[in-house]
């Protein structure tokens, strides 16, 4: 669990450099343990706990972040 905020947030410091890496490494983590059900046609994750809590505060349409061609932004409204 981090102690800092790792962009926006009020009441917590913001995460040094370490700290960052690690939140970051999180994403990576996620892409790895979902790969062997995404990786099939037709299957999905969605988890909007990592969206909420995690990954998204500036990389909603960021296409450095597409998984299979898509952004959250677009998955999501594909979804909906």
């Amino acid at each position: 669990r981090l102690g800092c905020c790792p962009g926006g947030c009020q009441g917590k410091p913001s995460c040094d450099a370490r700290e960052m890496g690690l939140f970051q490494a999180l994403r990576e983590e996620h892409l790895k343990a979902w790969h062997p059900l995404v990786s099939q046609p037709g299957n999905g994750v969605w988890a909007p706990a990592c969206i909420d809590h995690t990954m998204t505060w500036s990389h909603w349409t960021d296409t450095a972040w597409e998984v299979g061609g898509e952004t959250m932004a677009s998955a999501v409204q594909k979804w909906l």
